[in-house]
């Protein structure tokens, strides 16, 4: 079960909001029989839709199979990513 920690404003004993921020900062406290499913659930920038380097590393360390690597070869090598250009938009 979660807790969740709530602090606001720059006089809240723990706090991590910014002296001017305008919102509340939630952090769920879970107890530690859950944070290695709650963190491998919820890595990479876009968990809903990992590509497979991220698939082989979150695989990896649920195995316990996964390593430090010195050069990318040592995997699936750097891959490469076709760059998107688009015009400049100031009204967006």
């Amino acid at each position: 079960m979660s807790k969740s920690i709530h602090a606001k404003g720059k006089h809240s004993k723990g706090s991590l909001i910014h002296d001017n921020a305008t919102e509340i900062l939630v952090i769920a406290v879970k107890p530690a029989a859950e944070v290695k499913e709650s963190v491998l659930k919820n890595a990479s920038a876009f968990p809903f839709d990992r590509d497979e380097i991220h698939k082989r590393i979150i695989l990896e360390v649920q195995t316990g199979k996964g390593k430090i690597i010195d050069n990318e070869k040592e995997v699936v090598g750097y891959p490469y990513i076709i760059p998107v250009y688009r015009k400049f938009d100031e009204n967006e």
